[in-house]
């Protein structure tokens, strides 16, 4: 290769990366170098006609892969809309890894549009199109809608929780949204669609703990609270929060943990607020810190893998050890939850505290109720062809 042809092919390289994207040629002279690069292993292809770095590629988790072969394709079909888990993926939204081996778009009208080994195309109607960084995609209530209709309960639940926390939904204002598309005549899968919505909470803050949450739905076990407010005993203004709470018959206090390996290992799960990354060393440092510290008011806590928290036949046995009571049966696909008007769930802007009463542990509602930013979302009134 010489020299103009390597430069060449570096910047083509180099122009990608800085727009976190995968490469493509500019033609086929370009194309047939790339190629040879991938045969000698200088090159992979993660996509056709798709080239990256192993160095660069590497560094990516699954989802920055998805996100960054989309990109490319958006350069290079500027007309395709991204649905589905896809559109998932580009808003953000931790779905599981296993789901992201193929790009799912909307079906155009054309007979070339049809689904492939590495191409999922779907036929949305009344699609609502947003741009997500320059990306066209189904808007997060469709992309939700049409996610918990195809998806398991577990799978589904990620998405939904995702959508309620970003738009400051709670579940029965996703209930209604899906109900809204079944009068507009999308009715495949969304009684399935209701009962994940059905139990979607804005609360959860990962898709592992989304996941956990619907194992423990399906288990039939008590639900926890999420999110629970802890005061340091030993330091004024200073708050530890615990992704699951029980307080069980005898009122002892439980906290639930979900501990995935990508919060050790990435730095953008290690940096704090104000930016700062912290070692594998901190975080373990500052974990062991507040267990001990939350041990004060009698907290067991109660830590489990990403990999526990998706298989309630392994999450069962660590439950049953902590006492967490058993409520109903296992049920693999729940019933839709009904929502008591008179139930006093919480909203966007409060949370639970624990808090030491007359020597007793009880969980009082703190914070202040705020208005849902997207309180005045409509369907779309046109049809998109």
């Amino acid at each position: 290769m010489g020299s103009a042809t390597k430069e060449r092919i570096g910047e083509c390289l180099g122009r990608a990366e800085r727009e976190h994207r995968c490469a493509f040629p500019s033609d086929n002279t370009e194309q047939r170098q790339l190629d040879r690069l991938v045969e000698r292993g200088a090159l992979l292809r993660p996509y056709r006609g798709l080239y990256a770095r192993p160095s660069y590629w590497d560094e990516l988790d699954k989802a920055e892969r998805h996100v960054h072969i989309a990109r490319a394709l958006n350069k290079l079909h500027p007309d395709w809309i991204f649905c589905d888990v896809t559109a998932a993926a580009i808003f953000g939204i931790d779905v599981s890894y296993s789901l992201l081996g193929k790009i799912h778009l909307i079906r155009g009208s054309s007979p070339r549009w049809r689904s492939y080994s590495a191409l999922a195309c779907h036929g949305v109607k009344y699609p609502d199109v947003v741009r997500v960084n320059g990306l066209p995609v189904t808007s997060l209530p469709r992309t939700t809608a049409d996610c918990t209709r195809r998806l398991c309960f577990s799978e589904g639940l990620v998405v939904a929780d995702a959508c309620l926390a970003r738009l400051g939904w709670d579940a029965p204002q996703l209930e209604n949204y899906l109900e809204n598309l079944a009068r507009m005549g999308i009715s495949d899968g969304i009684e399935h669609a209701l009962t994940t919505a059905s139990y979607a909470s804005w609360q959860a803050e990962s898709g592992g703990e989304s996941l956990a949450r619907a194992s423990i739905i399906q288990l039939g076990r008590e639900m926890p609270e999420l999110q629970v407010h802890v005061a340091n005993p030993f330091e004024e203004e200073s708050w530890y929060r615990q992704d699951f709470f029980w307080l069980d018959a005898t009122g002892g206090p439980v906290a639930g943990e979900m501990d995935g390996k990508l919060k050790y290992l990435k730095e953008k799960y290690r940096q704090t607020k104000d930016g700062v990354t912290r070692s594998e060393f901190d975080v373990i440092y500052d974990e062991k810190m507040r267990e001990s510290q939350i041990s004060v008011y009698g907290v067991r806590a109660m830590r489990f893998s990403a990999e526990t928290a998706a298989n309630p036949r392994q999450l069962d046995p660590l439950l049953d050890a902590y006492g967490i009571p058993q409520e109903m049966a296992y049920c693999a696909q729940p019933e839709r939850k009904v929502h008591d008007p008179a139930d006093a769930s919480l909203v966007p802007g409060q949370y639970k505290e624990l808090v030491k009463t007359d020597g007793k542990l009880q969980l009082v509602v703190r914070g202040k109720a705020r208005r849902t930013k997207h309180e005045g979302f409509r369907l779309p009134r046109t049809v998109h062809r």
